[in-house]
């Protein structure tokens, strides 16, 4: 009868080293899950503030109508957006069909780990009759 209760023991000591195995291997994947999700949520949270803050420089540089020129800038955010950074280049679009037209550029760009993550938007305007003869006239 001894036999028998010895050979319950070791099984015993068989399922519960199985169920520490098992759930070690759940909460490893839990844990990683985690790490990912917060990853996700991290980037996601400085992509949307890098948007937010493109379209305030592109409203405030419409507004300025400092992109009716040849127009080249780039600096930073004030803060707390400091680690955020924007270059902004603005060009005259070549092609007798295109005259008065110019294509801005602008990126916004952000340390991320060990690399820089950006936004780029490119955008076209027509520049008003007054302000193409007024460049001419310059030349």
């Amino acid at each position: 009868m001894s036999k028998i209760i010895f050979n319950q023991r070791g099984v015993l000591l068989i399922e519960v080293l199985l169920v520490v195995a098992i759930l070690a291997g759940v909460l490893t994947l839990i844990i990683q899950s985690l790490s990912a999700s917060y990853r996700a949520l991290h980037f996601t949270k400085d992509y949307s503030q890098a948007r937010l803050l493109l379209e305030n420089k592109l409203l405030e540089l419409t507004k300025s109508q400092v992109l009716s020129l040849n127009y080249q800038d780039e600096g930073g955010f004030e803060n707390p957006f400091d680690k955020y950074h924007y270059r902004i280049s603005s060009q005259e679009v070549l092609g007798k069909e295109r005259d008065g037209i110019n294509e801005a550029t602008i990126v916004v760009s952000w340390p991320s780990g060990r690399s820089n993550q950006e936004i780029k938007v490119t955008t076209y305007f027509l520049i008003p009759q007054e302000e193409r003869n007024e460049e001419d006239a310059d030349l």
